[in-house]
Formats: structure tokens, C-alpha cells, sequence
């Protein structure tokens, strides 16, 4: 094995919490094909809850949204 992308064919990510979208954003950035899922069928609705707010009071679907618009946009 060369490199990481040799060994990393294809990663699946379960639930869109902060860090399962920074792994998918992360590897997508990588190079690897990566799919993620939740049952909760709303990723903005579900993020913009007050559990996933951050210390400066910024909802993390916010601060996370070209993180997001490019997940949602490769299917």
C-alpha cells in the first residue's frame, strides 16, 4: 500500500453529527469516496438545534454550511 487513498476505497459515515460531517468533508477533500448517513432526513433542521450550537452561539448549521451544500450536492 502506497499511499492512503490505495487502501481507502470506499467509507461510509454514520450520522451527521459535527464529527461525522468533518470526516466526510475531510476525506471527500481527500480524494476518497465517502456517503453519509442519518435518519433524520433534515441535516439543516437537525443541526440547527440548540444541542449543536457553539460556545459563541452560532448554530453549527451555519457555520458548517459550505461543508454542508457540498455534501448534499454529491449525492
Amino acid at each position: 500500500m502506497k499511499s492512503v487513498k490505495e487502501r481507502l476505497h470506499r467509507v461510509l459515515v454514520i450520522g451527521a453529527t459535527p464529527a461525522g460531517i468533518a470526516a466526510t468533508n475531510k476525506l471527500g477533500e481527500m480524494g476518497v469516496p465517502v456517503t453519509l448517513v442519518d435518519s433524520d432526513p433534515d441535516l439543516d433542521q437537525k443541526l440547527a438545534a440548540s444541542k449543536w450550537r457553539l460556545k459563541s452561539g452560532l448554530t453549527l448549521n451555519y457555520a458548517l454550511r459550505p461543508g454542508l451544500l457540498r455534501i448534499l450536492r454529491n449525492p
